[in-house]
């Protein structure tokens, strides 16, 4: 019976797929020739008619679970951040975690992966390198060379969490760390309670749209009330309130406030100069 020409290739293909699932789940000591060719539906005196060595086959196996991992998940994730937190919030998810045949290759294989040959090695630097430009093209996307390095402390945060999680045979505990790892990573925003003062610096950001302008006491005190930052509420009125309230610190009395702040501080200009200055409202 004559095979097409695509059969070998097919059949390759399914001892490289079926290879890789056997690797992270039994590691690459724990696997030998014949486990690796039952699994794929294959006798072990065909092996050596697709693949040199053991090792030959290691290398290919772990080249394409990276590009499987790359293209099934990260490729998928939508761009920029909101995208690199979906591919996070997957990582660190328990199924993730408890499929370790279906899961990422990092977590499964990255220690045996450190004492194999170098072509299994670079097998791997070349994948982990696809995934870091991915990460660093949605964590700076105007610049992702400058973002790499992080990119790459955040693959082997990511890969530590899951180890230690599949590791611990206390399961909340484990729960509770892949959830803790995604919440470093990107951590909630803290809510925004109303009628709590709070700085300029804490305002900037908030938007453009203004509350009414003759409100009462705007430029005295403004409070975070679902409000954005006002239009009046510049650099220089946030200067001013510092330099008020600085005043009231000086002095037992608000009548005595300009006096009292002269004491403990140099006047601008002449010794009565001072008295001639709009005092800021």
């Amino acid at each position: 019976m004559r095979y097409p020409k695509e059969h070998k290739h097919q059949t390759r293909q399914r001892i490289v797929t079926t290879a890789g699932r056997r690797l992270k789940h039994d590691g690459i000591d724990g696997s030998g020739v014949a486990t690796l060719m039952k699994d794929a539906g294959l006798t072990n005196g065909t092996f050596y008619a697709y693949f040199t060595s053991k090792d030959d086959l290691v290398a290919t196996a772990v080249a394409d679970q990276m590009r499987a991992q790359h293209e099934n998940i990260v490729a998928q994730a939508a761009p920029g951040r909101a995208g690199l937190e979906q591919i996070i919030r997957w990582y660190f998810s328990s199924e993730q975690r408890d499929s370790i045949e279906d899961g990422c290759p990092n977590a499964a294989l990255l220690d045996e992966i450190a004492r194999s040959t170098d072509a299994t090695r670079q097998a791997y630097t070349d994948g982990a390198l696809t995934l870091i430009d991915e990460f660093a093209a949605r964590l700076a996307p105007h610049d992702p060379p400058s973002a790499r390095l992080k990119s790459l402390s955040l693959l082997g945060m990511m890969a530590g969490t899951l180890q230690l999680s599949r590791a611990l045979t206390d399961r909340q505990l484990a729960d509770e760390l892949l959830e803790q790892g995604a919440t470093v990573i990107f951590p909630s925003p803290p809510p925004v309670r109303s009628g709590v003062p709070c700085s300029y610096r804490q305002l900037q950001g908030r938007g453009s749209s203004s509350p009414p302008t003759g409100e009462p006491g705007l430029r005295k005190r403004y409070q975070c009330s679902g409000l954005q930052r006002p239009a009046q509420y510049t650099v220089a009125t946030a200067h001013r309130r510092r330099r008020r309230i600085t005043t009231l610190r000086h002095c037992r009395r608000p009548t005595a406030s300009r006096g009292a702040f002269y004491d403990h501080h140099q006047p601008p200009r002449g010794p009565r100069q001072w008295r001639d200055r709009a005092w800021p409202q």
